[in-house]
């Protein structure tokens, strides 16, 4: 699932989806999986947030 946010947060202009698809990133790298953290960690240093 973090694969499907950091795509729209790279490939939208609409800020106010790409601002949604951050804060869901961010929400997951609280995730109580150890793999949802990790790959969402992984793509919050792709779009330069993490």
């Amino acid at each position: 699932m973090p694969h499907g946010f950091e795509y729209l947060v790279r490939s939208t202009e609409d800020a106010a989806l790409k601002q949604r698809a951050m804060g869901k990133l961010r929400e997951l790298e609280k995730d109580r999986e150890a793999q949802v953290r990790d790959e969402a960690a992984m793509s919050l240093r792709k779009v330069g947030e993490g």
